[in-house]
């Protein structure tokens, strides 16, 4: 899992940030140290980004918007 707080908003309604993925994981398994990145094998990934809405509740499901991306196929040689 990596996390970003306090991103920018769009600044107009045909604009949008594009987030990119590298093949990686953070090599700590989620703990908060994302220096150490470690590739990841092989395979079809599922990516989920969930995003707090602006003043919300992080503990209110509710106030997230989440989108799971379609299947990624990762095939290095």
């Amino acid at each position: 899992m990596t996390q970003a707080d306090y991103l920018g908003r769009n600044s107009a309604a045909t604009s949008f940030f594009e987030f990119d993925w590298d093949g990686t994981r953070s090599q700590d398994n989620g703990g908060g140290n994302g220096d150490h990145r470690k590739a990841v094998p092989n395979g079809r990934y599922i990516l989920r980004l969930s995003i707090l809405k602006a003043l919300g509740n992080p503990n209110s499901s509710g106030d997230w918007e989440t989108f799971t991306t379609p299947p990624i196929t990762l095939a290095r040689p």
